[in-house]
């Protein structure tokens, strides 16, 4: 995925930039990168459910960008 001009190493700022594009506040924009970042940040317990196998769950997993939100950071 592409943001902002980049493929790989892009920041939060990178995806704040696009607030403009989308017509959002930066406020608005850095709540949605967090409600999403939540989401994502449960997706073991998504994969659990819908019973996917283990070594997939770990695959996607480890492509996570958790440290895009700033209140998962540390997840």
């Amino acid at each position: 995925m592409g943001v902002n001009g980049k493929f790989a190493g892009f920041t939060r700022e990178d995806l704040l930039t696009l607030a403009d594009t989308a017509s959002l506040s930066k406020s608005i924009a850095a709540e949605i990168v967090e409600q999403v970042a939540g989401a994502v940040s449960r997706w073991e317990e998504f994969a659990s459910r819908a019973d996917v196998p283990q070594d997939y769950v770990q695959q996607i997993k480890t492509n996570q960008r958790l440290y895009l939100a700033r209140n998962l950071s540390s997840a």
